[in-house]
């Protein structure tokens, strides 16, 4: 629930300090009367946006106008489907340059792998281990013990 910005918990909120400050009583009241000025407002706003509806549509103005009063969330999503087509070529452009991106951050990793040293892959020379001995080959090593 959305009433003017405000949600569920915010209205709990005005409630309790309406209950406090008016009373029981005076609250009634005064619910009562902002009861009716949300009616007032509502007919008001749907009448006025039938008339600015007409008069977009003689002018041949693709803009839709909310029967309904606007939220803030509304307002947002009509502004961004009318952007939309002055945002496209930027949103293109965003994209096609986060695929360059990451094709250099792919060529990147493959060029910084780790790769064997090609004297191992060919069986000539074993890897040194840590303290300066070799490991040996399949072929019985190269420590010359054989």
């Amino acid at each position: 629930m959305d009433i003017f910005g405000i949600g569920g918990a915010e209205l709990i909120a005005v409630f309790v300090i309406m209950l406090i400050v008016a009373g029981p009583k005076r609250m009634i009241a005064w619910s009562y009367t902002l009861g009716k000025w949300l009616s007032q407002l509502q007919k008001i706003w749907r009448t006025t946006a039938e008339q600015i509806q007409k008069e977009f549509d003689a002018e041949g103005i693709d803009v839709r106008v909310p029967k309904d009063l606007p939220t803030r969330d509304s307002v947002r999503q009509e502004v961004t489907r009318l952007a939309h087509p002055f945002t496209k070529p930027l949103q293109d452009g965003m994209n096609e340059v986060q695929r360059e991106i990451d094709e250099v951050k792919q060529i990147k990793r493959e060029v910084n792998a780790p790769q064997p040293p090609a004297s191992a892959a060919n069986g000539t020379t074993a890897p040194k281990t840590s303290d300066g001995g070799e490991f040996g080959t399949w072929s019985g090593g190269s420590r010359g013990d054989g």
